[in-house]
């Protein structure tokens, strides 16, 4: 699969501090902040997010030394990962920041575009349906989901990150709204997708009262999972959360 910097850009060597969120969490109480840039784990230079996250899980829960360029100035720390739960509920040793990534643009042609923008949805998606599924089974919180308050950040850190991060989210959020929109819940897409279904196959149509029923419950249970999202996402915010 293409890397996204096919589209966009390459990075230019190591993965960038976005954001320490949680003042609780090591990395914060070692000295990282925002845009710091990681050079290397351990001794050995890591280029991308993923391979700084790799190197801390294979660390595990062992002090890492973390070197660190913030500005013209090169900095040392000490950081020992906690277990927690990452962005796709999977138990995992956390240094807590959120990793960007610094971008070098370069023009690519029609097709490269295009094959690179295909493979990204298609990626996307199964991450997005993966989601939904560990949500059904239990392995992933509600919790953890993030409203317009949690969106209403990420853009903030987006345009200030930069273009490829404004459009990431931007493909991120329609994604979203297009696999959501497909579920079998009531008032969606999906749902009447499902009930003209069923009506299908009892081949004749339910009565006005009952699909009346279908949408007031498809409409309730979305408003309460909205509040409930959002009362999480203040209450993250608020500073004696932890």
């Amino acid at each position: 699969m293409s890397d996204p910097a096919q589209v966009f850009g390459d990075p230019p060597g190591h993965p960038l501090v976005d954001d320490v969120p949680d003042k609780e969490k090591p990395a914060y109480r070692a000295g990282i902040r925002r845009n710091d840039i990681i050079e290397a784990i351990n001794g050995k230079p890591v280029s991308t997010g993923q391979q700084m996250i790799a190197a801390i899980q294979k660390n595990g829960g062992a002090p890492a030394q973390v070197a660190v360029r913030r500005g013209s100035q090169l900095m040392n720390f000490t950081i020992t990962p906690v277990l927690g739960k990452n962005e796709r509920g999977e138990t995992a040793w956390l240094l807590g920041i959120s990793v960007g990534q610094e971008y070098a643009f370069r023009k690519v042609g029609f097709v490269t575009a295009a094959t690179s923008s295909v493979e990204m949805t298609a990626r996307g998606t199964v991450q997005v349906i993966d989601i939904v599924g560990k949500l059904l089974t239990g392995k992933l919180a509600v919790k953890q989901l993030q409203s317009v308050v949690g969106i209403a950040n990420a853009a903030g850190h987006a345009v200030q990150e930069g273009t490829y991060a404004v459009v990431a989210l931007m493909a991120a959020l329609s994604i979203n709204l297009g696999v959501l929109n497909l579920l079998p819940i009531p008032i969606l897409d999906g749902g009447h997708i499902l009930l003209l279904s069923l009506e299908g196959i009892r081949r004749r149509d339910f009565s006005m009262a009952f699909k009346e029923r279908f949408i007031q419950v498809g409409l309730v249970f979305l408003l309460v999972l909205i509040v409930y999202v959002m009362y999480n996402d203040v209450v993250r915010m608020l500073p004696l959360h932890s």
